[in-house]
């Protein structure tokens, strides 16, 4: 078991931070300043939970999620999602978590999503939102598909980003901006690219075979349109 994991400098690179053994034999959440390397300071952590993965928002703020196994190795079912300051102040839960025994307290309008949202991704902009996203219930209707939010992580306040998306969407394609550019539907076998023109509406773009697939599967959009993309050996 390390007594530290998971170093990730801030956006300046003046701030180190990493997940350290803290109390009760659990994983905290810890930064330290380069500049003056004095001791790092504890800044999140639980008692009942260890703190899995964690990514600097902008250079004040951090979000982070939760395992439960005392080595980090075993993930919970619904992570949960969680914000604080690297002074350690501004903490607040964002997601739930399915685990109950994660213990936390808030005086603050309660605006946590819950537990089938999970962590996305975070804008490179430093504004101090996140990308997250909702997995269908399944009580939901089969076309539902996922949706994605940009949320605040001081507010708690959440920017639909789903307005317009065609059923049974399965999977999102940011831009170099962490921007939503494509998205993939799956049904009935046949997997259907979308792409999001300069109006913000959503096109058909390519038709594959979910089990043959003929085109790249893209994984990345560029700043001068340029697509990068994985294809496996004959399509399989």
């Amino acid at each position: 078991r390390p007594q530290l994991r998971a170093p990730k400098l801030s956006p300046s690179g003046r701030y180190l931070a990493i997940q350290a053994a803290g109390k009760a034999d659990r994983m905290w959440l810890a930064v330290l300043d380069l500049q003056t390397m004095q001791a790092p300071k504890f800044i999140a952590g639980f008692n009942d939970a260890d703190i899995a993965s964690h990514h600097w928002v902008n250079e004040d703020r951090l979000v982070f999620q939760v395992s439960d196994s005392p080595d980090g190795s075993t993930r919970v079912v619904a992570e949960g999602l969680w914000a604080a300051d690297r002074d350690g102040s501004g903490f607040r839960q964002l997601i739930n978590s399915d685990k109950q025994f994660i213990t936390t307290s808030s005086n603050i309008t309660d605006r946590r999503l819950e537990m089938n949202w999970t962590l996305h991704a975070v804008p490179p902009d430093g504004s101090g939102d996140v990308i997250v996203l909702r997995r269908r219930w399944a009580t939901d209707r089969e076309s539902a598909g996922t949706q994605l939010a940009r949320l605040d992580t001081r507010t708690g306040q959440m920017k639909n980003l789903s307005q317009g998306i065609p059923d049974y969407t399965s999977r999102w394609v940011l831009d170099w901006r962490d921007e939503p550019r494509l998205i993939e539907t799956v049904n009935r076998g046949r997997s259907q690219m979308f792409r999001r023109d300069e109006s913000g509406r959503w096109q058909p773009w390519f038709d594959d075979d979910t089990q043959v697939r003929k085109h790249p599967w893209p994984i990345w959009w560029g700043p001068d349109g340029l697509m990068l993309g994985t294809q496996s050996f004959k399509g399989y």
